[in-house]
C-alpha cells in the first residue's frame, strides 16, 4: 500500500484492473478482485476522495458514474463487498456536504 499510495497512476492503473477482473468467470478471480479492492479502499481512501494530479475529478466520481458496469457481473455478496469498499473512500471525505452527495450518487 505504501507504494501505491506514492504512486497515483499506477493505484488507479491497478484498481481499474481490478474493475476488468470482476467480469473474469473464472473461479475465484472475482473474490480476488473484490477483496483486494477493498484492502486498497482501506489502506489508500483518502487519494479516492482527492482530485490528484492530472485529473479533473476525484477517483471515486469516475466509479460511482460507472458503478452499474463495474459490479453488474459480481455476485450478492461480492456487490456487498464493493460498496463497502466505496463506504470507506467515502468516509475519508472531510467536507460532510460532499460526503452525502457521494452517498446519493450510490
Amino acid at each position: 500500500p505504501r507504494f501505491l499510495r506514492q504512486h497515483w497512476k499506477f493505484l488507479k492503473t491497478v484498481v481499474n484492473k481490478l474493475f476488468e477482473f470482476m467480469h473474469e468467470t473464472h473461479d475465484g478471480v472475482q473474490d480476488m478482485a473484490c477483496d483486494t479492492f477493498i484492502k486498497i479502499a482501506q489502506k489508500c481512501k483518502r487519494h479516492f476522495v482527492t482530485v490528484q494530479v492530472a485529473e479533473v475529478m476525484p477517483f471515486i466520481e469516475e466509479i460511482l458514474n460507472g458503478i452499474n458496469a463495474i459490479i453488474c457481473d459480481l455476485q450478492p455478496h461480492q456487490v456487498h463487498t464493493f460498496y463497502e469498499a466505496v463506504g470507506y473512500m467515502i468516509q475519508a471525505q472531510a467536507d460532510v456536504q460532499v460526503q452525502e452527495r457521494l452517498i446519493e450518487k450510490c
